[in-house]
């Protein structure tokens, strides 16, 4: 598998390494960004290059994958390991801690999708 070398998710910091771990491992992996779509290829790009996402015939699908390249992963590790670093707690954070909250709904959505 792509991503074997991921750690085991025990908690919500550990959630949080996870997601950081495998944007850097997706990011290392893939194509260098940032990356650009052509008016004539994003749909070619998208649904050979890619994955099949959304619209075939969708600019807009087309531009969203090229804003979110392997810089963008790589920003979005940092700012998750930031988090941990300054924000948690051995048993995660408060209820009312916004900032790991969002965080947490980001490694998530991260570790949803590479599972």
């Amino acid at each position: 598998m792509l991503l074997d070398d991921r750690p085991t998710i025990a908690g919500p910091t550990a959630e949080i390494d996870l997601a950081a771990h495998t944007l850097r491992r997706l990011a290392d992996l893939a194509t260098s960004g940032p990356w650009d779509r052509s008016p004539s290829l994003g749909r070619e790009i998208i649904a050979e290059h890619c994955a099949r996402v959304g619209q075939a015939d969708s600019p807009a699908d087309a531009a969203y994958v090229a804003a979110m390249h392997p810089g963008v992963a790589l920003a979005l590790a940092a700012w998750l390991t930031h988090i941990v670093a300054t924000r948690m707690t051995p048993s995660g954070a408060g209820p009312d801690d916004s900032e790991v909250l969002n965080a947490l709904a980001v490694a998530r959505a991260v570790n949803a999708a590479v599972t």
